[in-house]
């Protein structure tokens, strides 16, 4: 879990190490609430984009940010796809790691084409992002999915669902997951979305 402060001097949180970049909210849920940016030290893989939907989700109203980002250096398209996918999760913000040239480990350096493939598509979603691409990522959808904090704060097994299941089969139909917890149904959240995806779960 790593804590910091932006030049703006907002305060960002993130739940980073390998294990706890899969949203849990034992504790997440309360961490990221008292900062000004939500967000994690991660990827840019399925689990990545559970997280970014869980924190647009909670905190609609604030940028989300990842500050560990790998682009997979394999072909122009690819690496291309990156930005517009984590932009269209509502991502504002990200470091994007570049390793060293030594071949042996990494030919990022060296592979100018995938730079290229990253940085024309990051322009382009900056140009864009205010109004359309932020408006696209926070549309709210009338589908609201369960993430209970007790199941997901001891098993594995929901996020693995969430990750391989749920959310392939929303983003396949063209629904943007909203994610809803204990604390925000008990808030109200549900009023504005007609059916609750409950899969798994152990009580509603």
């Amino acid at each position: 879990m790593g804590e910091g402060a932006d030049q703006g001097g907002r305060r960002s949180c993130g739940l980073g190490g390998q294990r706890h970049q899969v949203p849990c909210l034992r504790h997440g849920e309360k961490l990221q609430a008292i900062n000004d940016i939500c967000g994690h030290d991660g990827n840019s893989g399925p689990r990545d984009l559970i997280f970014l939907d869980l924190c647009r989700s909670l905190y609609p109203d604030k940028p989300l940010s990842n500050t560990e980002i790998h682009i997979w250096y394999k072909d122009y398209f690819l690496v291309s796809l990156v930005p517009w996918r984590l932009a269209l999760h509502g991502l504002a913000d990200g470091n994007w790691w570049c390793w060293h040239a030594n071949h042996r480990f990494s030919k990022t350096v060296g592979s100018a084409e995938s730079m290229h493939a990253l940085t024309i598509p990051a322009l382009d979603i900056r140009r864009l992002y205010d109004p359309y691409m932020h408006a696209l990522a926070t549309k709210r959808a009338r589908v609201a999915t369960l993430f209970q904090d007790v199941v997901a704060g001891r098993s594995w097994g929901l996020v693995d669902n969430l990750r391989y299941q749920i959310a392939p089969a929303q983003y396949s139909l063209g629904v943007q997951p909203f994610y809803a917890t204990e604390k925000t149904i008990a808030k109200g959240v549900l009023k504005d979305h007609t059916v609750l995806v409950a899969a798994e779960a152990s009580f509603v």
